[in-house]
C-alpha cells in the first residue's frame, strides 16, 4: 500500500467503523444542531449585554463595515426575506435586538417580544463565530446575579448539544474526505494536506447545511470538499497564483478541447472552442496563457544528468562574455604600462586610482601611508601620467586614468 494511502487509512482508523447515515438520521442530526443553538438564541435574548452586542452588529451593517454573509451563516445577498433584502431585514432584527436590551433593563420588556426576537434569529441563523462575539461579550461582563450565572450555563448547555451533534455529522463523512483528496493528487500538496484541506470543506457544509432545501448532508459535503481542494490546488500548490475561476475556466476549455479532438480527430480551432465553452476570444486567449507549474532550477537535465537546468540561466547582475574577455586584455595592457614606471610611481597610481581591486584614495591618505607629503604625491602622479600618455599603447589605458 502507497504511504499516503496507508496514512489514510489510519486516520479513518482513528473514528472506527460506523454505518453511513440515513436521509433520517442527517435530519435528526441537523436538528439537534438547530435545537442547541436555539437554546443559545433563547439565552441570549434574556441579556441586556447580549442584545447591545447584536444591536452594535447593526450598526456596522448600516453603515457597511460588515456583510450581511458576515453574519448569516448562508446568507446570499440577492435574496429576500418578508418581502424585503436580507440585508435590510437583518439590519431590521438587530435594531429590535436594541430596543429589547432598553426594556430588560428599565423591566419593562415583554415575553412576546422576547419570543419574537428569537424566533426571528433563529431564521437568520447567525454564524458561529457571530454567537461566539456576543458570547464573549456577555462572559466579560460582571455575573454576580445567579440570573447571569443560569443564562451562561444555558448557552454552554446549548453549545454541547449543538456541537456534539455537529461533530456527528462531520464524521459521517471523513472517508469522503479521504476519497475526494486521493483523487485530487497535485505535487504541490501531500495527500495529508489535501485531507486537512476537505476537512475545512466539510466543516463549511456542516455550518451552512439546511435539510429544509431538500439536499442530503452527503451530497452537500461532497460539493464543498471539492470547491476547498480545487481552491487549495490553485492558492498553495501553484509559485504563481492564479484564481480559482480562471483555473477552473481553464479546466473546462482544455476538457472541451479534447472532446472536440476526439469527436473531429484533430485539434480543434478556435471558433470550435469558442462555440462550444462560450467564452469569449480574449477569456480563451488568458485561460490558454496560464502559467504552467513551474520547473525547478535543480532539475536535471540531459542524458548524464549532471547537468541542472540552473546552469543554463543566465546571470542577469554578471557581465557578458565579450565584456569579460575586453577588460582582462585592458588589465593586461595596463600592467605592462605599469612596469615601465618606477616602483613608487606604480605605487601612487594603484592607490590612486583603484587598480588591481585596490579601493581608491586621496593625495593626503596616499602621502600619510608613504611618509611624503600631499604635494609630493601629486607630483610623482603627474610624472607617471606624463609617462604613460608618451608611450604608444596609451589609449589602451584611457579606462583607467583619470584626466
Amino acid at each position: 500500500m502507497a504511504p499516503g494511502r496507508e496514512g489514510a487509512s489510519r486516520y479513518l482508523g482513528g473514528f472506527g467503523r460506523r454505518p453511513a447515515l440515513t436521509r433520517e438520521g442527517e435530519i435528526a442530526l441537523a436538528r439537534r444542531i438547530e435545537e442547541g443553538e436555539a437554546a443559545i438564541v433563547r439565552a441570549l435574548v434574556g441579556s441586556p449585554v447580549a442584545l447591545r452586542g447584536l444591536a452594535t452588529m447593526g450598526e456596522e451593517l448600516a453603515a457597511h463595515k460588515l456583510r450581511a454573509r458576515n453574519v448569516l451563516r448562508a446568507a446570499d445577498e440577492e435574496e429576500d426575506v418578508a418581502g424585503e433584502p436580507i440585508e435590510a431585514w437583518l439590519i431590521a432584527l438587530l435594531e429590535r435586538a436594541g430596543t429589547l436590551a432598553e426594556a430588560l433593563e428599565a423591566g419593562r420588556s415583554r415575553r412576546r417580544d422576547r419570543d419574537a426576537l428569537a424566533s426571528g434569529l433563529e431564521r437568520a441563523r447567525l454564524h458561529r463565530r457571530v454567537l461566539d462575539r456576543v458570547v464573549d461579550a456577555l462572559r466579560a461582563a460582571p455575573a454576580s446575579d445567579g440570573a447571569a450565572r443560569a443564562l451562561l450555563r444555558a448557552i454552554e448547555d446549548g453549545r454541547r448539544t449543538a456541537d456534539l451533534a455537529r461533530a456527528e455529522l462531520v464524521a459521517s463523512c471523513l472517508p469522503l474526505v479521504v476519497r475526494y483528496a486521493t483523487r485530487y493528487p497535485h505535487p504541490g500538496l501531500s495527500l495529508h494536506d489535501l485531507i486537512q484541506e476537505g476537512n475545512i470543506g466539510l466543516l463549511r457544509a456542516a455550518d451552512k447545511f439546511d435539510f429544509r432545501r431538500g439536499v442530503r448532508f452527503r451530497t452537500y459535503a461532497a460539493w464543498w470538499i471539492k470547491q476547498q481542494l480545487a481552491r487549495a490546488i490553485s492558492d498553495q500548490a501553484q509559485t504563481i497564483r492564479v484564481p480559482v475561476h480562471m483555473v477552473e475556466s481553464r479546466r473546462k476549455l482544455l476538457r472541451e478541447r479534447r472532446a472536440l479532438a476526439q469527436e473531429h480527430g484533430r485539434e480543434p480551432d478556435g471558433d470550435e472552442l469558442l462555440e462550444r465553452t462560450g467564452f469569449s476570444q480574449a477569456k480563451v486567449e488568458l485561460a490558454l496563457g496560464l502559467a504552467p507549474a513551474p520547473i525547478s532550477l535543480d532539475a536535471p537535465v540531459g542524458e548524464d544528468r549532471e547537468a541542472r537546468v540552473g546552469d543554463f540561466v543566465p546571470d542577469p547582475s554578471a557581465p557578458a562574455p565579450d565584456e569579460q574577455v575586453d577588460e582582462g586584455r585592458m588589465r593586461a595592457q595596463a600592467k605592462r604600462l605599469l612596469d615601465e614606471l618606477t616602483p613608487r610611481e606604480q605605487d601612487v597610481l594603484r592607490c590612486r586610482f583603484g587598480l588591481d581591486g585596490a579601493p581608491e584614495r586621496t593625495l593626503a591618505e596616499i602621502g600619510a601611508s608613504m611618509s611624503l607629503s600631499r604635494e609630493r604625491i601629486r607630483q610623482i602622479e603627474a610624472i607617471a601620467l606624463r609617462k604613460l600618455r608618451a608611450r604608444s599603447k596609451q589609449m589602451q589605458l584611457d579606462s583607467y586614468l583619470v584626466q
